[in-house]
């Protein structure tokens, strides 16, 4: 694959050659320029493309590219255990700063079962502030928000 630079050199020298004169070489040269800089650009849209869409590499393709995303799946594993592993962890050390020793015994089944409960609570509270909303649209947010 030539570049660029070689294009624009080999048409010059060429049209140099031929016409004798260097005002058209170089309009020749921008113009092969031009054209081997559009040809690289679709080339590499179309590279792109592929690898965007998976480049029809089946299983393999989808192994290398979580090893060469290797951050990105990290973080979309680590994204999905924070509902379910950091806020209750999260949750138990307040507890546990909070509460005494001595009392742990009694308060901790009560904090279990309001935190089993919290969701449905929380679910028909929900509920009920959007039947308030009013319209569809940004609006209707801005009110659903300030009335929580």
């Amino acid at each position: 694959a030539e570049t660029v630079a070689e294009t624009v050199a080999e048409t010059v020298a060429e049209t140099v050659a031929a016409e004798g004169t260097v005002v058209g070489a170089l309009a020749e040269g921008a113009a092969a320029a031009a054209t081997t800089a559009a040809t690289a650009a679709t080339t590499a849209a179309a590279a792109a493309t592929k690898a965007a869409t998976g480049g029809g590499g089946g299983a393999m393709n989808a192994a290398v590219n979580l090893l060469r995303y290797w951050s990105f799946s990290l973080f979309f594993i680590v994204s999905e255990l924070w509902a379910s592993a950091g806020v209750p962890l999260l949750f138990w050390q307040c507890a546990n700063d909070v509460t005494p020793m001595a009392q742990a015994r009694r308060f901790y089944p009560l904090f279990a079962v309001t935190g089993n409960l919290a969701p449905i609570f929380s679910g028909k509270v929900m509920s009920y502030v959007i039947s308030l909303q009013k319209t569809n649209d940004d609006v209707g947010f801005g009110s659903t928000l300030q009335t929580l």
